[in-house]
């Protein structure tokens, strides 16, 4: 199994339920889960969130919730315990080891109690609900700060066990580009986690959380307005090359956008693929968008491995000099 997959996959528990860069999937096979917030809106659904309380001061006492659990498992449906630790208070420090150490605690106490018992109908937590965006911070201070979040998040994964699914849910309401949520959300950032988002038109990788299609998932009350296979057209044939952090600028940000809504306004299919994932994300591709002034030398190199597969290169920005090069220009004609 790859790093980009989170799975529950034991002969003990009778479920298989993972994501991939591809979707998520159920029994080996593609599955779009429909998970209800409330447990009062979960007839169409096929799992239900149990808030359990694990803040700094709780008690850890889960008897409610867990009969609340037992309920809900006679009535066919499976379980996403939503784990509320406080993280997204503004009072909290990242550096507080005490606190990192309580939360340890609550991680490692839902792990021996509640995953011990309902593991068989359980498709993981959740472990932080946010926002990645504020108006009054600078965005390269806003991806350094996200990506301090994401290390953090790993570092407190490490309390549950491995194969446990953990869904972190972002707001991305406040981004007024969809180039800051493209490279706020790279899958390259949240490498471990499943992701629900809210508030874009983009197709990350991630469900719906609230709004959307519902494409790949969807995590909200009721289910997705519209069908997901209606949301775009045609197979995703097509990945756009997200750029790293450390070559990021207005210039490359621009043309991102540019490209983006040429996609989501056209109904287009496509995927983002981080440059550094590039040899783990590009299978059932036939094409790949790259940005020229954000090009690094190891890039290239795993573009020249995608040449040499049959694939083809749509450049933005300039040329690489990779040879079989199609411009952007080029390539919206032709499309």
């Amino acid at each position: 199994m790859s790093e980009q997959e989170q799975q529950i996959e034991d002969p003990n528990c009778g479920i298989s339920f993972y994501g991939t860069h591809r979707g998520l999937f159920l029994e080996g096979r593609p599955f779009i889960p429909l998970i209800a917030e409330d447990s009062k809106d979960s007839e169409e659904c096929h799992a239900v969130c149990i808030k359990l309380p694990a803040f700094l001061d709780s008690d850890l006492l889960w008897d409610e919730q867990m009969h609340q659990a037992e309920l809900l498992v006679s009535r066919g449906k499976y379980l996403v315990w939503d784990l509320q630790l406080g993280l997204e208070s503004e009072e909290i420090s990242f550096f507080d080891p005490v606190a990192f150490q309580s939360w340890g605690i609550a991680l490692q106490e839902f792990s021996r109690v509640v995953w011990k018992k309902f593991r068989a109908s359980t498709w993981g937590v959740i472990l932080f609900r946010g926002c990645i965006y504020e108006q009054d911070m600078p965005f390269p201070e806003r991806v350094g700060a996200l990506q301090l979040c994401a290390d953090y998040l790993h570092r407190l994964a490490s309390y549950l066990p491995d194969t446990l699914p953990i869904f972190l849910l972002w707001d991305a309401s406040a981004c007024t580009r969809m180039s800051e949520v493209a490279i706020l959300l790279s899958a390259e950032r949240f490498t471990h986690f499943q992701l629900g988002v809210r508030g874009t038109r983009l197709m990350l990788s991630a469900c719906d959380w609230q709004t959307g299609h519902g494409r790949r998932g969807w995590i909200g009350v009721g289910s997705p307005p519209t069908l997901a296979k209606e949301a775009e057209k045609g197979e995703v044939k097509v990945g756009i090359v997200i750029p790293g952090d450390d070559v990021i600028s207005q210039e490359v940000m621009s043309l991102l956008d540019e490209v983006l809504k040429f996609f989501v306004d056209g109904r287009i299919g496509y995927r983002l693929v981080p440059e550094g994932l590039l040899n783990e994300q590009w299978d059932d591709l036939d094409s790949l968008i790259l940005f020229v002034p954000a090009m690094t030398t190891l890039g290239k190199r795993k573009v020249l491995g995608f040449l040499a597969a049959g694939g083809r290169v749509i450049t933005v920005g300039g040329t690489c000099g990779l040879g079989g090069e199609m411009s952007w220009e080029e390539w919206q004609k032709s499309e």
